[in-house]
């Protein structure tokens, strides 16, 4: 699968080895990965990538607070392509004992096809407004209010008597995460 050594010089082709039986999928993420299961805890573990892709016509959802119920999903719309995932490899070799000018180093590229990507999955919309269960207290201390708001398990009647401030999420912020243009004109009247 490696490109084979040869001597040609920078400008030549090399003969490689395509295997097309390593079909792959590519996920444009709009982040840093510094972690790969965090990241894909916010997609929706393997589990649901995988389920995303067998259905072409949903979109892959992203959750920036995967754990939180009122986090706004950004979607990622499905195209087709035809690009290869490639793995190259930089080698310097310096040459030792030549002081001076005339010390050179020699670099080799080592270049490897992992697979044809053949569905990409792009993330073109904006992001929709976040809304945090948070109270923020005379102090300005902030209080999260998850604990008091969400039912994870049955509770008793004193839960729901409680007194609490007003927490009214609202139930969606934008109905379209693409920009339009909204020509604000009043409506016709008709006789």
């Amino acid at each position: 699968m490696a490109a084979e050594k040869t001597d040609a010089g920078p400008r030549a082709a090399v003969p490689v080895d395509l295997r097309r039986e390593r079909r792959l999928v590519c996920v444009e993420y709009p982040g840093v990965v510094r972690d790969v299961a965090k990241m894909l805890s916010t997609l929706g573990g393997e589990e649901g990538v995988s389920r995303i892709y067998t259905d072409p016509t949903k979109r892959l959802e992203l959750y920036f607070r995967p754990k939180d119920p009122y986090c706004h999903p950004v979607c990622a719309n499905r195209f087709s392509t035809s690009s290869l995932l490639l793995r190259i490899r930089k080698r310097t070799r310096q040459q030792r004992g030549v002081p001076g000018v005339e010390a050179y180093s020699k670099v080799e590229f080592d270049m490897e096809i992992l697979g044809v990507v053949s569905t990409i999955y792009k993330f073109q919309g904006m992001s929709d407004f976040q809304y945090l269960a948070v109270h923020t207290e005379a102090s300005g201390r902030h209080m999260s209010m998850y604990d008091k708001v969400l039912l994870l398990r049955p509770e008793k009647e004193v839960f729901f008597h409680q007194e609490l401030p007003l927490y009214i999420p609202p139930p969606i912020f934008s109905r379209l995460d693409t920009p339009v243009d909204y020509f604000y004109r009043p409506e016709t009247q008709h006789r």
